[in-house]
């Protein structure tokens, strides 16, 4: 029982590595020597590829694939994407952001946010309250701490999350809210409505949201900004409604992703894989290829449960091999 926390890995020479239990490849190049880990691009396991959050176990043969600077991402720094197990090792990656440039990190800093920010579909005049939660002192300070790595991306969705949740509780009227059988939203004071999802504007948990009556359709959600719910809303007021999502569910909510890719074989199979590593179950998928250009297109529509999962997953898609772009259109 005293060694089940830890994990005992092997170099090519046969020298043994003492690691935290899941300890990953790049936990193995770190804790050789810092600089091997800042160099760290790949690994293989007993002579096997493997991707860097692979989990080692005892015995393994760890064999790291370096290059020929110092480059470590930015990811590696999120525990839940599972690059490095020990904080000690984040720590290291921390420290060599901070010693770059506060140009640099300001730029990366200000892509990361932009990038992320739009995939989620976050608008532009939102980023004043984002910069107040996450304790700034302005836009240009937000930037630095994303590019320094004092902020991860998750805790910029975190905050997105927490900001943009409809910010007051239901006010129940004289009969309770109610929520038909396999709704994700409860609506204020009215009867057992069928509702669905505005495909205008495609609202996803937790962006604040409004409910249209559509005589014979029942109450559509859109988006609390949805330009299409303002132009209705100007002629029949009277059929909007107060609606928010509700606090239990998690059956999901349907999006289409787009991905841009370079054509390569086996691609389809990695997306595929990506998100049923993420437990997401794929409702369609589509695939064109552009021969002469060389690229693929995979236009995939799947349930996710909120805004940080759809941030994951698109952030993860991105980083599979040839692809060039992966972004939500609906």
């Amino acid at each position: 029982e005293l060694f089940e926390d830890r994990v005992y890995a092997l170099t090519p020479k046969g020298e043994v590595v003492d690691l935290p239990r899941a300890a990953t490849p790049l936990d193995f190049a770190y804790s050789i020597h810092t600089s091997l880990g800042h160099r760290c691009r790949g690994a293989k396991v007993n002579g096997r590829i493997v991707p860097l959050t692979h989990a080692l176990s005892n015995g393994e043969i760890v064999e790291i694939i370096t290059g020929k600077k110092e480059a470590p991402s930015r990811d590696w720094l999120a525990p839940e994407q599972g690059y490095l197990v020990s904080a000690r090792n984040r720590g290291k990656v921390r420290a060599w952001f901070r010693k770059q440039d506060v140009g640099d990190n300001r730029s990366a800093g200000r892509a990361i946010a932009e990038r992320e920010l739009a995939r989620i579909g976050t608008r532009p005049e939102q980023f004043a309250a984002l910069v107040q939660e996450l304790q700034a002192r302005d836009a240009d300070h937000l930037y630095q701490l994303l590019g320094e790595g004092e902020i991860t991306v998750t805790q910029l969705l975190q905050a997105v999350a927490r900001l943009f949740q409809p910010p007051r509780p239901v006010v129940r009227a004289a009969r309770p809210a109610a929520r038909r059988r396999g709704s994700p939203v409860e609506i204020e004071g009215v009867g057992d409505l069928p509702t669905t999802l505005a495909r205008c504007c495609a609202p996803l948990r937790p962006q604040p949201i409004m409910g249209y009556v559509t005589l014979g359709r029942g109450v559509t959600i859109h988006r609390s900004d949805c330009p299409s719910l303002a132009r209705m809303r100007a002629v029949k007021p009277d059929r909007v409604l107060n609606v928010e999502w509700t606090a239990a569910d998690s059956a999901g909510l349907t999006v289409e992703i787009s991905v841009n890719a370079y054509d390569r074989r086996g691609l389809v199979r990695d997306v595929s894989d990506l998100l049923a590593l993420e437990r997401l179950s794929i409702e369609a998928m589509t695939t064109t290829t552009d021969r002469a250009a060389g690229t693929a297109h995979v236009l995939v529509t799947v349930a996710v449960n909120d805004l940080e999962q759809l941030a994951r997953v698109l952030r993860r898609l991105g980083g599979v091999p040839n692809v060039m772009q992966a972004r939500r259109i609906r």
